[in-house]
């Protein structure tokens, strides 16, 4: 799953970012842990004491802002990132199967 390498890539760099998660806005925060669990319920910690609660059950895609591909699988998603790499400061939208975005990264 693509957001499994998206986190794990932010929680081991300790970038800086903002985090939508519906109307929940988190700004200049860093990941420090997750739990998917076996129903695709994302549990994020974050390093300003926060927790955030998501279903990824209908989640199909990662895409971003700053580049014109998406991530379907974590193969994409290492291509994605090793672009994303020296293009600046990104955003990265998860998105359901109605294109609607579940999580935005944003200022990554």
């Amino acid at each position: 799953m693509p957001v499994v390498t998206l986190l794990e890539h932010l929680k081991h760099s300790q970038k800086k970012f903002t985090l939508l998660a519906g109307p929940i806005t988190l700004n200049d925060i860093q990941i420090d842990d997750y739990i998917i669990d076996e129903s695709y319920t994302l549990l994020l910690f974050t390093s300003d004491d926060s927790e955030v609660q998501v279903s990824l059950g209908d989640f199909v895609k990662v895409d971003f802002d700053a580049i014109a591909n998406e991530a379907k699988n974590k193969f994409q998603m290492r291509r994605c990132l090793a672009k994303l790499a020296t293009s600046g400061s990104y955003n990265a939208y998860v998105r359901d199967s109605e294109g609607s975005i579940i999580l935005s990264f944003c200022g990554i």
